[in-house]
């Protein structure tokens, strides 16, 4: 069974690295939404440096399942990662020779987890959802970092080329202020329905109280979800309320 989740944030939060505590129990709220509902598979994560994010993910792996971290420099704490998770495989490779490895070929299609957090270049980008494309088993999510962050703006621009210029089925479910969360089209109700239903009360449970969900159109082109504290002066859990009754009609 997975560990404790303030065990395992204890852990993270003593590595070095800028994963906020957001986006740990984020994290830990998907991965844990995977195994109540028996999904398993490989994780993988390009771009690791100290191993912060990774130490999350370690801490959600059930053998036989292996996490798979891929960098260009080996800087990994390995001391307090090995106590969430011995086993771990470091490929010391940049991104784009991954997909060359022997590693590769062995997860390829049997991941329900990718995290990329590498470089942010704008043609790095849209190779590594290409890969985590390939990696991606049915009901996996890639979890794309720094999407809002507009010193890398380009992240937008990647990942909008590739969804909508690409051959691929992903979709995106899930924003917030850090990162996004995709899955593809056919697994697009399975993980809003969770958002939408029980993200909050999830959230809350790993002491990231007082937060809200935010949509404001119905086009079934694009339908994620924002997750993020309110603003001053907004109350309740929904921005714009009277969306969400229609959130599932089909055109």
């Amino acid at each position: 069974m997975p560990k404790d989740f303030q065990t395992i944030k204890a852990t993270a939060s003593g590595i070095e690295g800028m994963l906020s505590p957001f986006s740990m129990a984020l994290l830990d709220c998907v991965l844990s939404f995977q195994e109540e509902n028996r999904i398993t598979g490989n994780i993988v994560e390009l771009g690791v440096f100290r191993g912060k994010s990774a130490a999350i993910l370690a801490g959600h792996i059930q053998a036989p399942e292996r996490l798979v971290l891929v960098d260009p420099v080996d800087q990994v704490d390995r001391k307090p990662l090995a106590t969430v998770l011995p086993g771990f495989e470091f490929i010391e490779c940049p991104s784009e020779r991954f997909g060359r490895t022997a590693v590769y070929r062995e997860v390829r299609r049997q991941c329900r987890f990718v995290h990329i957090d590498t470089s942010h270049a704008y043609r790095a980008t849209f190779n590594e959802l290409k890969l985590a494309d390939g990696l991606l088993q049915g009901r996996g999510v890639i979890c794309l970092d720094d999407y809002t962050n507009l010193n890398f703006s380009q992240i937008l621009a990647a990942t909008y080329k590739y969804l909508f210029t690409a051959w691929t089925q992903l979709t995106v479910f899930l924003v917030t202020n850090e990162k996004a969360y995709l899955c593809r089209k056919q697994d697009f109700d399975f993980y809003a329905r969770y958002v939408l239903d029980h993200a909050i009360d999830q959230m809350a449970q790993r002491d990231m109280k007082n937060l809200m969900i935010a949509r404001t159109d119905t086009d079934p082109e694009y339908r994620a979800i924002y997750l993020r504290p309110p603003l001053p002066g907004e109350s309740g859990r929904q921005y714009g309320p009277e969306i969400y009754g229609r959130f599932y009609e089909r055109p």
